[in-house]
């Protein structure tokens, strides 16, 4: 009659055993799946991002190109200055087409974005936000930075 005592321990500690690998194997599962789904966030806010600032070019590129002698002209292209992840970067990188390349630094998400413009875009690297669409018209390009 002593060993039934023993076996109501054995069991307990059995299923407690069970349980806490049953628990951590989920931990580690859903672990994986935020992670991910938080990348496709990020790309996903940086897509939209870059759309925004390609339709800005745009923009200043035909307002640059309808007076045959624009002297002062800016444009404004609000984006927020975080995506999910917090601050991220923006290279604008050749001409013909122009690329806008956007990247989230920690988890290294990168966006480009190709932007056709008759205006040459001065290249550039800035942090994210509020940036100011100039051109200069003496070089005839278009200079972005910071707003």
């Amino acid at each position: 009659m002593t060993d039934r005592a023993l076996s109501n321990v054995l069991s307990y500690s059995l299923l407690l055993a069970v349980t806490i690998v049953v628990v951590t194997g989920v931990s580690i599962a859903a672990g994986g799946l935020l992670e991910s789904q938080q990348e496709r966030a990020v790309q996903e806010e940086l897509d939209v991002i870059g759309e925004r600032m390609a339709a800005d070019l745009q923009t200043a590129d035909r307002l640059a190109q309808t007076e045959s002698e624009t002297k002062e002209l800016t444009v404004t292209s609000n984006s927020p200055q975080t995506v999910s992840e917090g601050r991220y970067m923006v290279a604008i990188e050749g001409n013909d087409p122009t690329i806008l390349t956007l990247e989230g630094p920690e988890t290294g998400v990168t966006v480009e974005t190709k932007v056709v413009t008759t205006t040459q875009i001065e290249e550039t690297q800035l942090s994210g936000g509020t940036l100011e669409i100039s051109y200069d018209s003496s070089a005839d390009k278009l200079v972005v930075s910071n707003g």
